[in-house]
């Protein structure tokens, strides 16, 4: 089924914090048939207890569809047994029946949005693992990309080489400095998720590379990095 919606807007992380869309839906008189994306590090399946139900309950109170992508900070919906596979977008996601409107994309999919390919990839290295495991917070093991949804994505891109729109956790690690987005890399940082990124990079053409994980708003060239902000896909 090829699901075209209203509007669809973008928006970065939200650590399950959702203040911000709920006041932009309020003066954007958003309803269901509205799509925001969200580029990882959403927040919703993170504690895997009760507080994960009592946010999405919240969540599924607002008048908007939320379209999440996976970050380092997120628990694969896939590995829980609630949600089941569907289609959006022509694409395969992953759906919690009791919260219909939280949207679940699925790494390496691409997705029809209102006549634009996208291709989503999410994940990424988590630069506080350490702090977390010696803290006893949560990390998860397969925060980013398995080496199966690299071979899935390489495969797709050797044949389809242009979209519209990619959208990410992470980015390219090119962009990074190209861009100055971080002063500086900690030396024992994980980049291989950026590295391959850089790859995929090198051989697709597309309109506009959206990511995440930053923590910055900040448009660059034909990429961009996003946080706080909410705009219109389009």
């Amino acid at each position: 089924m090829n699901w075209v919606t209203n509007m669809v807007y973008i928006t970065g992380d939200k650590h399950g914090s959702y203040a911000g869309v709920r006041s932009f839906c309020a003066t954007h008189n958003t309803t269901k048939d509205d799509v925001l994306i969200v580029l990882g590090d959403n927040g919703i399946n993170f504690y895997r207890d009760a507080r994960d139900y009592w946010l999405k309950h919240k969540l599924s109170k607002l008048p908007i569809t939320l379209f999440l992508i996976k970050g380092n900070h997120d628990a694969r919906p896939e590995k829980i047994k609630a949600y089941h596979e569907s289609e959006f977008w022509n694409g395969k996601v992953y759906i919690e029946p009791s919260f219909p409107n939280l949207i679940f994309a699925k790494d390496g999919e691409v997705y029809d949005i209102n006549g634009h390919k996208a291709l989503v990839i999410g994940g990424a290295y988590s630069v506080d693992k350490e702090y977390r495991l010696i803290n006893g917070l949560k990390w998860f093991s397969d925060e980013q990309p398995t080496p199966e949804i690299k071979s899935n994505v390489e495969r797709l891109v050797s044949s389809v080489k242009s979209f519209d729109f990619i959208l990410t956790h992470t980015c390219p690690l090119s962009f990074i400095s190209k861009h100055n987005i971080v002063d500086e890399l900690f030396d024992d940082t994980d980049t291989s998720t950026e590295e391959w990124l850089d790859q995929i990079e090198s051989c697709v053409f597309y309109r506009c590379w959206y990511c995440g994980h930053w923590h910055v708003d900040k448009d660059c060239e034909s990429a961009r990095f996003m946080y706080h902000d909410i705009e219109s896909l389009e």
